[in-house]
């Protein structure tokens, strides 16, 4: 039942302790396969070479933060051809590699981050228990990609001073819309 609740795939994570008692709530998970491919060569491994913990921060649940403690193993790569040695198992559904974070949260932080005022959602994310600055609000919207807009067929040119002999301003404008 917990791993329905607080795991953000129970295919790819199985689900090792959980420690409630604690302001954030940690939650210990381990890869659920036993093999993975090697990102370069794409050959499949099993033989393991050795495991580290990795620490992302996942939706919180109620009024507490929730801390994701994954075991992330490190496998030999057995063909031969291949550039590494070694790699590490990868999860691209549940987290970025070298994130901190999982995708759900990043989801999460990107719909706040559409708010007009970075700052205005960062309040809003506090009230959430989402803790993120307006800075990293604003690097979240800047790293979307705008959506592609048409060449404009009719298009108008005004000039203005703002300040005369010092600071002018050019609007270009679709006359169409």
């Amino acid at each position: 039942m917990f791993a329905e609740l607080f795991l953000p795939n129970t295919q790819l994570l199985s689900f090792e302790e959980i420690k409630i008692d604690a302001n954030p709530i940690l939650i210990t998970v381990a890869s659920a396969r036993d093999y993975a491919k090697c990102p370069y060569c794409q050959a499949s491994a099993t033989r393991k070479h050795s495991r580290y913990f990795r620490t992302l921060s996942d939706l919180p649940c109620g009024d507490r933060a929730v801390k994701i403690c994954w075991e992330a193993k490190r496998y030999f790569c057995d063909n031969y051809n291949c550039v590494r040695l070694t790699f590490c198992d990868q999860l691209p559904e549940v987290t970025a590699r070298y994130a901190r974070k999982t995708r759900r949260l990043l989801k999460k932080q990107l719909q706040i981050g559409f708010n007009p005022s970075a700052e205005a959602g960062k309040r809003l994310a506090l009230l959430l228990n989402f803790v993120i600055s307006g800075d990293q609000i604003i690097r979240l919207d800047h790293s979307v990609p705008n959506p592609d807009t048409p060449t404009p067929r009719v298009l108008g040119i005004d000039d203005w001073a703002i300040r005369k002999g010092q600071t002018y301003g050019t609007i270009l404008v679709d006359l169409e819309k």
